[in-house]
C-alpha cells in the first residue's frame, strides 16, 4: 500500500524519515510510469495496406506503433525473406514485397514480421498473388477474306445500302508469353456505317472481344466482322481493326491499324486486287437473299460464280464448306484456272442441304504460287 501523507503545517519539523518516505514514493511512481511506457510503446502492427491484388515487387505500408526512428533500424521480413530497408515514422513504415518471394498460382498468405530495439516480433498476415509477368513482342492483323457479292453486268458486285457484309481477318501474336488480346472494331467517317465482331462460328455477335493467344501464335486466328450499311447511306467509311494485349504493364506493341475504305457503289476492297470472286447466280434450291444464299432442304441447288484474274499465270481455285455436316459436298474439287480472266471465268457448284444441314460458310481460296486470296459467302437453310 502506498504511504499516506498528511499536510505539513507551518512550524512542523520536517524529519529525514519523512523526506525518505517521499523519495521512496517518487521512485515507485517513476518505476510505474516506466512500466506503462513500455506497454504503450511495445512494437505492434495494426494494419497493412497496398495494391489489391498484391504481388511481389509491390509497395506496402505497415501501420502500428513502437517503430524506431530512423526507420531503417526496423527489421521487416515477409514470408521469411528480408524486405528492403523501410522508410517512415514511429507509426507508419513503407517497404516492398521481396521480388523473389515464391507464391503459389492461386495466391497465399504470408506473415509480415517486424522487429526492432524496442521489442518484437510484431506479426500480421497478408495475402499475396503471383507476380504478373507481362508479355513482350508485337501483334499482327491481316485482312484475309472479302465478301462475295452478286456480279453486276459481268463485273464484280458493289456495296449497296441496307445490306450487311462480312469481312474476314486473321490475328497473330509474336510474343514470348501467352496473353489475352482485345480486338477493337470501328468505322470512321460517315456515322451511319457500323461494324460488329462476330462469333467464331455463325453470324451472331461475339460474346467477348478478347482472344486468348499463345506464345508466338504464328498460325492466324480468324476474326470475322460484319459491316452494316444502313438505308440512305451516301458517304464513305473506313473499317478499322486494332489488336491490343490486355495484361497490365504489357510490352507487346500493337499492330498498325488495318484500314479498309468502303463506299456505296464501290467494289468491296480485296486483300489482293489481282483476284476477285463474285456471285453470278443461285438457281434450283438455292436463292440469293441479301449477301447470303438460302437453300431448300433435300433439293439440289446450283451456285455459279465468276473469278476475275487481272494477271497472267496458273491459278487453282478450291471451294470448301465449313461446317460441312448435313451438306452434300461431293463436287467440292480444286479447279485449275489460267489468267488473265478480265471478263471472269464462270464456275458452278451443286450442293444439297440435307435435313441436318445448318448455316455454313462457303470459302473460295484462289492460289498462284505464294499469292493466296480468299472470298466467303454464307449459306443458310
Amino acid at each position: 500500500m502506498p504511504t499516506q501523507f498528511s499536510h505539513v503545517q507551518p512550524g512542523d519539523l520536517i524529519s529525514s524519515t519523512l523526506m525518505n518516505q517521499v523519495i521512496d514514493e517518487l521512485v515507485a511512481l517513476r518505476q510505474l510510469v516506466d512500466a506503462l511506457q513500455v506497454v504503450t510503446t511495445n512494437v505492434a502492427i495494426t494494419s497493412i495496406t497496398g495494391p489489391n491484388p498484391l504481388h511481389p515487387g509491390d509497395p506496402i505500408t505497415i501501420n502500428g506503433r513502437g517503430f524506431v526512428v530512423p526507420a531503417s533500424l526496423n527489421s521487416v521480413t515477409i514470408g521469411g525473406l528480408a524486405a528492403p530497408d523501410p522508410s517512415g515514422t514511429s507509426t507508419q513504415l513503407t517497404t516492398v514485397v521481396p521480388t523473389n518471394l515464391g507464391v503459389q498460382s492461386g495466391g497465399q498468405f504470408f506473415d509480415v514480421v517486424l522487429n526492432n530495439a524496442r521489442g518484437g516480433p510484431a506479426k500480421m498476415s497478408i495475402q499475396i498473388s503471383p507476380k504478373v509477368v507481362a508479355p513482350a513482342g508485337h501483334t499482327s492483323v491481316t485482312y484475309k477474306t472479302a465478301p462475295v457479292l452478286p456480279a453486276e453486268n459481268g463485273n464484280p458486285g458493289t456495296i449497296h445500302a441496307n445490306i450487311s457484309y462480312i469481312f474476314g481477318y486473321e490475328i497473330r501474336a509474336f510474343a514470348n508469353l501467352p496473353g489475352n488480346y482485345s480486338v477493337s472494331v470501328t468505322t470512321v467517317g460517315d456515322p451511319t456505317w457500323s461494324a460488329v465482331l462476330l462469333g467464331d462460328t455463325g453470324t451472331s455477335p461475339r460474346d467477348s472481344s478478347v482472344f486468348p493467344l499463345g506464345a508466338d501464335q504464328v498460325n492466324g486466328v480468324p476474326a470475322n466482322i460484319r459491316v452494316q450499311v444502313n438505308a440512305g447511306v451516301t458517304g464513305t467509311a473506313t473499317l478499322r481493326v486494332d489488336l491490343v494485349e490486355t495484361t497490365s504493364g504489357t510490352a507487346v506493341t500493337p499492330a498498325n491499324n488495318i484500314d479498309v475504305l468502303l463506299g456505296i457503289g464501290q467494289v468491296p476492297p480485296s486483300p489482293q486486287s489481282i483476284i476477285r470472286v463474285a456471285l453470278d447466280s443461285a438457281t434450283g434450291a438455292a436463292s440469293v437473299v441479301g449477301t447470303t444464299i438460302k437453300f431448300t432442304k433435300g433439293t439440289p441447288g446450283t451456285i455459279s460464280y465468276l473469278v476475275f484474274l487481272s494477271e497472267a499465270g496458273s491459278y487453282t481455285l478450291t471451294p470448301t464448306l465449313s461446317p460441312s455436316a448435313g451438306w452434300n459436298t461431293s463436287n467440292l474439287s480444286p479447279v485449275p484456272l489460267t489468267g488473265p480472266q478480265i471478263g471472269g471465268s464462270r464456275q458452278s457448284l451443286i450442293l444439297i442441304a440435307t435435313d441436318s444441314a445448318g448455316t455454313a460458310e462457303l470459302l473460295y481460296t484462289v492460289v498462284r504460287g505464294q499469292l493466296i486470296q480468299r472470298y466467303a459467302v454464307t449459306l443458310t437453310v
